[in-house]
């Protein structure tokens, strides 16, 4: 048996786990929107697991922070995207704007200040 989820509800799952600090409110609805396009491309729906979320993604506020926490030298989002799913917190997404990047490496992940 599944349950379809709104927005708030999809908020409330984070809250109520204490993971509300991994992802900005906008982040938030970003990565709620891409999850709901990606159930409706491929047609399968997904369990909604806060904590495998909180491992798969993280939120970044440029490119050049994702470089340096992901020990990475990737010179463009574009460049990016080929190798992971980028998710832009913004409609438009630069280069120095803020995303949501699937994780390539999943090592020393933390969740809210708590490692998992």
């Amino acid at each position: 048996m599944k349950k379809t989820i709104n927005f708030n509800a999809f908020v409330h799952e984070f809250y109520s786990m204490g993971i509300d600090n991994h992802f900005s409110f906008e982040g938030l609805k970003a990565l709620y929107n891409a999850l709901i396009d990606f159930e409706k491309a491929t047609g399968q729906e997904q369990e909604l697991d806060v904590i495998m979320l909180c491992w798969t993604f993280s939120e970044y506020d440029s490119l050049e922070q994702y470089n340096l926490e992901n020990n990475t030298d990737y010179k463009s989002i574009e460049v990016l995207k080929q190798d992971t799913w980028v998710i832009p917190i913004n409609e438009l997404i630069i280069d120095n704007g803020r995303f949501i990047a699937q994780d390539i490496k999943r090592g020393n992940k933390k969740c809210s200040g708590k490692k998992l």
